[in-house]
């Protein structure tokens, strides 16, 4: 199966994609974006990430998609930034490009990003390196 991890501070969100990936055939892997979030996604070496920016601390997330994006062992794991905070997607869409593969605002409808994430899982090849893809569905 195809593990996805799940980084959002709100449990009952985490359990909800959580739900919704299993349901989808992916086996999911659920943090809460504390510490040792970086080292967990590591372990599990997911095809896919979908990633709250902001978690617990202001700039936790915008560090873990940091992590995420320098870590050598990560470096073909899409990102998918699922985020409320329209202006502050609008005011760091640049700060995003080439770091995530795609922005998906919440709230967001399940089927998006079901097919979001089968997109960019048929997409991401370990040769293609990051797709630099950045879009809302």
């Amino acid at each position: 199966m195809v593990s996805i991890a799940v980084v959002d501070d709100d449990a009952a969100v985490r359990e909800l994609l959580g739900d919704v990936l299993t349901e989808e055939g992916y086996t999911p892997h659920l943090f809460d974006g504390t510490d040792g979030t970086h080292h967990g996604i590591r372990a599990v070496s997911p095809v896919a990430v979908i990633l709250d920016l902001h978690l617990g601390e202001p700039d936790a997330g915008w560090a873990l998609l940091d992590d995420i994006g320098t870590d050598p062992a990560l470096e073909h794991t899409a990102v998918v930034i699922c985020s409320g905070d329209d202006t502050g997607l609008d005011e760091h869409g640049a700060a995003l490009e080439g770091r995530a593969h795609a922005v998906l605002p919440k709230p967001f409808d399940l089927d998006d990003l079901a097919a979001l994430l089968q997109r960019l899982i048929q997409e991401a090849a370990p040769d293609r390196g990051r797709l630099h893809l950045l879009s809302s569905v």
